[in-house]
């Protein structure tokens, strides 16, 4: 994996815990987000994991994070496909 790409991964790894408060949420809006979690959200949507829908509600772009996950799949090994595969392929990875 390059450099780019584990930083990247980096990002999303570290902001694991807003990742899953944001799943867990329902139609979670900007304004109940929590102050912590303000910066990893400035930062996924810069690299288009998370959106802001009709600039008030937030959501996760799943299928950008697996197409993620498939770049480095080098192994061959099955990818998660549900959500909470998905955040726990990044939760259980250090790309730091």
């Amino acid at each position: 994996m390059n450099s780019g790409a584990n930083k990247l991964f980096g990002v999303i790894s570290e902001s694991h815990e807003f990742l899953s408060w944001l799943h867990n949420e329902e139609d979670p809006a900007i304004k109940e987000m929590p102050e912590e979690f303000k910066e990893s959200f400035k930062q996924l949507d810069k690299l288009g994991i998370v959106y802001k829908r009709n600039n008030r509600s937030l959501g996760i772009r799943w299928q950008r994070l697996r197409k993620l996950i498939e770049r480095d799949n080098t192994t061959g090994a099955e990818l998660p496909y549900e959500p909470e595969e998905l955040l726990q392929y990044f939760g259980n990875k250090n790309y730091n």
